[in-house]
């Protein structure tokens, strides 16, 4: 049984005299669809004072906060170019340079291919509750408790994949929650809010870890299991939002299972084969929504490569760099940049389409390995920090478009489907992107040049993707999702 917000479209007069907060109640088996629906507060897009956000929406932020807080913190630790430069420097110290490699790809490339299992965890199976229960214990606590012992590159791969792949239903659970306690209105203001909250504690955590770790090689066995304390508290503080049901129906797809004479293996394949069959489906349904997949793979298979380039180019071209200078750069500029970023974008982007906000940062992302080809060509650390600048402002733009993309591509109904099809191909471009960024990198030997430039590549393809799909949104004129238009106008 799982608690829900009750929508219905009549508000009790009782509520709306008194300014209370709407009666929060458990959805029990006993109630009807009319019991369901009526007794609750619905508060419509027209009734939203601006600047101040609906009674649920408030709600709903005072937990966001907290949890996007906390994910600041275990983001920080947990961040794949800071386990990449730990495996590298600190625990390996004595092997070659292609094991190196070969290991900090590993630490990037098995956590982002386990996201294939996203939609396997929709709350329709498990339920968004329990589902946040099981990933707070065994996805955060458990796995990170482990790290007390790691002494082997192998290791830190092995747990990190099995706590990405134990909570990689979280983006779903989250992005259903925020999409449908927020009116469309609000969503952006609330969102830019809550990174406000994340990004100092995600630079600080970042800074203090490495710093530590440049004073004590063995940091990593006390800060990580840290973390998993951390991680544990944000998924139950997400896990006390009530969700409130979407006005709208759910996408419809074919729930059609196997032949009775199957065998046993089949119907348990049939089974788990389904979400990944409606994730394709409603992509070849929604034809607009498929290019914009198409456009984030390419972005995302140059942000994949980067992943374990990162570590490895500062190591080999840099190799003077420390733990905390090396934070600076990775972590602190970038996110610094990413943080002054929102502040100006804040509300200024609510006009934007999908297409355009996507299609300006995969545009402005191919600036970011091209720093790093130029701080390699001439050997200079500070052209490599501006390409962390640029970064930055890339992805606050990216961020915007991965969260609140599919959340528009769904038009005011049930999110869900889109956000687990959005998050399903993270591991699909996993497949490709991490094994072609090893191979380039071991043949390229420690040049970094060859790999920089296909990363250019794939993300100037991610942005024609998008000018594309702008040119098609914008014939649309009768959809005033895509078009600019003010609040309550």
């Amino acid at each position: 049984m799982s608690a829900a917000w009750n929508t219905g479209h009549v508000q009790h007069p009782t509520a709306a005299a008194s300014g209370a907060m709407p009666e929060l109640r458990e959805s029990g088996a006993g109630d009807s669809p009319a019991e369901a629906e009526i007794g609750g507060i619905v508060e419509p897009a027209s009734g939203v004072k601006k600047g101040f956000g609906s009674r649920v929406g408030r709600y709903t932020f005072h937990y966001h906060r907290r949890f996007t807080a906390l994910q600041g913190v275990v983001q920080g630790w947990l961040a794949p170019t800071a386990l990449g430069f730990i495996a590298i420097k600190q625990l390996g110290d004595g092997l070659s340079a292609d094991a190196q490699k070969t290991y900090t790809t590993l630490i990037s490339w098995f956590p982002s291919l386990v996201m294939v299992t996203a939609p396997f965890w929709h709350q329709d199976r498990l339920g968004i509750k329990s589902y946040l229960r099981k990933a707070a214990i065994y996805g955060k606590l458990l796995p990170l408790l482990l790290f007390a012992f790691v002494t082997e590159p192998w290791q830190v791969v092995v747990l990190i994949t099995l706590s990405t792949l134990l909570c990689a239903g979280v983006p779903p659970a989250q992005n259903a929650l925020l999409g449908s306690n927020y009116e469309p209105c609000e969503r952006e203001r609330y969102y830019g809010l809550a990174k406000l909250w994340m990004i100092p504690l995600f630079m600080a955590a970042n800074f203090a870890f490495m710093e530590w770790m440049d004073n004590w090689g063995s940091a990593y066995r006390v800060v990580l299991p840290l973390c998993g304390v951390i991680g544990f508290i944000s998924l139950y503080t997400l896990r006390k939002v009530k969700m409130r049901r979407p006005i709208t129906p759910a996408v419809k797809f074919s729930t059609r299972m196997p032949r009775a004479d199957a065998t046993r293996f089949s119907k348990r394949a049939g089974r788990i084969a389904q979400p990944w069959r409606n994730a394709v489906k409603l992509q070849l349904r929604d034809r607009n929504f498929g290019l914009y997949e198409l456009g984030f793979m390419s972005y995302g298979m140059a942000f994949m490569m980067m992943l374990p380039v990162v570590p490895n180019y500062y190591d080999k071209v840099f190799p003077d760099v420390g733990f905390a200078e090396y934070s600076l750069h990775v972590a602190v500029a970038f996110q610094g940049t990413t943080f002054l970023t929102h502040l100006l974008l804040r509300g200024r982007h609510s006009g934007w389409s999908p297409a355009r906000i996507a299609g300006t940062a995969f545009g402005l992302l191919a600036l970011y390995p091209t720093m790093l080809l130029l701080g390699e060509q001439f050997h200079n650390l500070n052209i490599a920090l501006c390409g962390f600048l640029i970064f930055g402002i890339g992805m606050t733009l990216v961020d915007y478009a991965w969260s609140l993309g599919p959340i528009r591509f769904a038009k005011g109904g049930d999110a869900t489907p889109y956000v687990s099809a959005h998050t399903m191909m993270v591991g699909v471009r996993a497949f490709f992107a991490f094994p072609l960024s090893l191979l380039v990198m071991i043949v390229s030997d420690n040049v970094f040049w060859p790999v920089l430039s296909v990363a250019i590549a794939f993300c100037l393809i991610g942005m024609m993707c998008n000018v594309w799909l702008g040119m098609r949104l914008r014939g649309a004129a009768g959809d005033g999702m895509w078009v600019k238009k003010t609040v309550g106008g």
